[in-house]
C-alpha cells in the first residue's frame, strides 16, 4: 500500500498517506489475517 500503483493512480505522486492511517491498516490486516474461520476449522481440523 505504501508504494502501490493504485495509490499513485488515485493520488498525486507527491501526496503522502498519513502514517497513522498506514499503522491502523497494518493492525487491521494483522487482526484479519490471524482469524480462523469456521470454514477453515471444518476443512483443516480433521487433517491435523
Amino acid at each position: 500500500m505504501q508504494g502501490s500503483e493504485l495509490r499513485r493512480e488515485r493520488y498525486d505522486e507527491a501526496a503522502e498517506v498519513p502514517p497513522q492511517f498506514l499503522r491502523n491498516k497494518k493492525q487491521e490486516w494483522e487482526e484479519y489475517r490471524s482469524e480462523v474461520t469456521a470454514f477453515e476449522l471444518r476443512k483443516n481440523l480433521p487433517v491435523l
